[in-house]
């Protein structure tokens, strides 16, 4: 990228504006589709949480006057704001949202968006499916080759990008022009925001950003100017957020339309971080075979690369500053405890007291780093036995697999035997939704 070349935004814009549905392959087509049904069920399964009850009643308080936007589960009524508020904060309220190992959670951000944006406007299947698909893109491409845990003043890398990646997707559903996805894109950087102090946070970031992005492209849309540089600039996102560019970037901007990130995105089947679900999925294969017990336990050191030090050391602070379920998902050494222990992990039961059996495994783990050329999810696990027994595996050097999604199976766990919705009707939207001149039917199907 030289200066008198296209800005980041405007290389964006001119993606946003030209990938055509056609221009999909059908594997991606169909990624888009499970991960549009992974997000879905945890929203309404996010319904009747703590939090979904909180946001419910603010965004009623807010669009008290009525609107024709809908949060999931119920008839038109809210805002266009406030119902991608709600949404965004049903999806997230598991933390098994889908995530990728630079850090970003784009389906959380993403769907919200496109459904409620296909309310706005009629929107087809095609279109829906195109502009997710530039929503994860935008936001792996612009975050990949970037730590934001290691930055000057750490947060997470969602907050950074995932306004960007929401304007990306608003724009395409709105049809902007690309000098207006420009502006979009560069008014959204104002929305980055992510202070990581506590736990508590966590439930109203993700739908703030969501907000942010959408507002943004709300405000192109009506003429207001952005910067072209707004990302890359001296003062823009990265050098104020990061204080460097990635050095990939003109790399992977050049990968638009080639490699598309969402096969890079991992949903999760049980409550974990996306760095820490394949280690535990390894994890739990290795004691499977060694039939481990707590009472065999001696010791386990668990190496991770030095990039998460700073991470791991937060998130066990919190784990013994906090107890809620933040906390409890977000410790390695804790979820490492209750696979040995349960041969599972089941987050129903992540909040009980601590026993004595787990504090002992919690008091046998160790985290320690190591500075090698290895991925972020890289880990390598020694178990010692009381017995004398060594085993030691690694796991993250030959990439990261990623979990098939059934979605009928996935739908059945999230909502349980009797779904408060027509789940068949649903799902046979989905697998037909490139043929739907409406995509608003959508949200109508996910009435109670």
């Amino acid at each position: 990228m030289t200066d008198s070349g296209p800005s980041i935004s405007e290389r964006l814009a001119r993606y946003i504006r030209s990938l055509r549905f056609e221009d999909l392959p059908t594997e991606i087509v169909e990624r888009v589709k499970d991960h549009l049904v992974h997000h879905v069920a945890l929203g309404i399964e996010g319904r009747n949480s703590e939090y979904g009850h909180y946001a419910r009643r603010t965004a009623a308080r807010l669009s008290e006057a009525g609107g024709r936007f809908s949060a999931i589960g119920e008839r038109p009524s809210l805002e266009l704001l406030d119902a991608v508020f709600v949404n965004c904060l049903y999806m997230h309220q598991s933390g098994q949202d889908d995530s990728e190992s630079g850090g970003t959670h784009p389906g959380v951000l993403i769907y919200p968006t496109a459904l409620n944006l296909a309310q706005d406007r009629t929107v087809s299947g095609r279109e829906l499916l195109t502009a997710c698909a530039i929503g994860y893109d935008v936001a792996m491409v612009l975050s990949a080759g970037t730590w934001a845990w290691t930055a000057p003043a750490p947060r997470r890398t969602n907050a950074i990008f995932g306004p960007v990646a929401v304007a990306a997707t608003s724009a395409r559903l709105l049809g902007l022009s690309e000098p207006r996805t420009v502006n979009a894109l560069g008014l959204a950087c104002h929305g980055a925001l992510g202070l990581i102090e506590g736990t508590r946070f966590i439930w109203v970031v993700y739908p703030w950003e969501c907000q942010a992005g959408v507002f943004a492209a709300i405000l192109a849309e009506s003429g207001f100017p952005a910067a072209p540089s707004m990302i890359e600039g001296d003062f823009g996102l990265y050098q104020t957020l990061l204080q460097e560019i990635p050095a990939e970037i003109d790399e992977n901007l050049a990968t638009l339309g080639s490699h598309f990130r969402i096969t890079e995105a991992r949903v999760k089947q049980y409550r974990a971080s996306n760095l820490n679900a394949g280690i535990l999925d390894t994890t739990k294969q290795v004691c499977e075979a060694m039939d481990l017990r707590p009472e065999h336990v001696e010791s386990i050191l668990i190496e991770l690369p030095d990039s998460r030090r700073l991470r791991e050391k937060r998130m066990e602070e919190n784990f013994s500053k906090y107890t809620d379920i933040v906390s409890r998902i977000g410790s390695l050494r804790f979820l490492m405890a209750r696979l040995i222990r349960d041969r599972d992990l089941d987050h129903r039961f992540y909040l009980e007291p601590i026993s004595g059996d787990l504090q002992s495994l919690l008091d046998s783990i160790t985290l320690s780093f190591v500075d090698e050329a290895v991925p972020k999810y890289y880990a390598r696990v020694t178990i010692r036995t009381v017995s004398g027994r060594v085993e030691a595996f690694e796991h993250g050097l030959d990439g990261v697999r990623y979990p098939e999604v059934d979605r009928e199976a996935w739908m059945s766990k999230c909502l349980g035997d009797d779904p408060p919705i027509d789940v068949e009707r649903f799902l046979q939207l989905v697998d037909r939704l490139e043929t739907l001149p409406d995509a608003s039917v959508l949200l109508d199907a996910l009435e109670h």
